[in-house]
């Protein structure tokens, strides 16, 4: 509650934001120092950078990073944290060391889906495209029903002009639930591309 008021007042203003929001995560350290326990304080620190992101503001996304790495120190199997941090330096446009953060997710949790889909991203907007298909294949082999790997694998195919390999993966993203927005408006894109819109 407290975190909502403050990004309400600041309107996203950076320097007014940092300002508001510091006191608020010195009170929750000094609580973990006192309890031990970190549980409100990493759950501060991920809504505050799912906030963050929205705004891609530099000044905003650097504390976010810094806050981050804080909560790594006191809970570092965090899969959602090292998440976010990968996502942090993607777009503060440190781009090598977000694959190393990818990377180490991944070591950590082998079987989180969620950061072999972001490496794939990162990899495909690097255009490394065919290390971002095996990331992305990778996924979806340790979780079948996973959407997001299948919808960015077919737009990466997409860009690749493998248009019926692509139009594969977004039916069958379509088929494990066709109430995807994500997926349905990408085999729309395909379609329209294919002159195939009728169908």
């Amino acid at each position: 509650d407290d975190l909502s008021k403050v990004f309400r007042q600041s309107g996203h203003a950076p320097t007014a934001l940092i300002r508001q929001l510091q006191p608020l995560f010195v009170r929750h350290e000094n609580f973990v120092a006192r309890t031990g326990n970190p549980y409100y304080w990493v759950r501060a620190i991920s809504e505050t950078a799912k906030s963050i992101f929205e705004s891609r503001q530099p000044e905003l996304l650097s504390f976010a990073k810094g806050l981050l790495q804080k909560g790594l120190t006191h809970e570092p199997s965090n899969r959602l944290l090292w998440n976010q941090l990968g996502l942090a330096l993607k777009f503060l446009h440190h781009e090598q060391a977000a694959e190393w953060v990818f990377w180490e997710g991944i070591r950590r949790d082998p079987e989180q889906v969620a950061h072999y889909t972001e490496l794939g991203r990162l990899l495909k907007d690097g255009g490394r495209h065919e290390e971002a298909e095996e990331v992305f294949r990778e996924a979806f082999r340790i979780d079948p029903k996973d959407i997001p790997s299948r919808t960015e694998l077919g737009r990466l195919l997409m860009r690749m002009d493998r248009l019926a390999e692509a139009e594969e993966m977004f039916r069958e993203a379509f088929r494990i639930d066709p109430k995807n927005l994500h997926s349905r408006t990408e085999l729309g894109r395909l379609l329209m591309r294919m002159d195939r819109l009728a169908e």
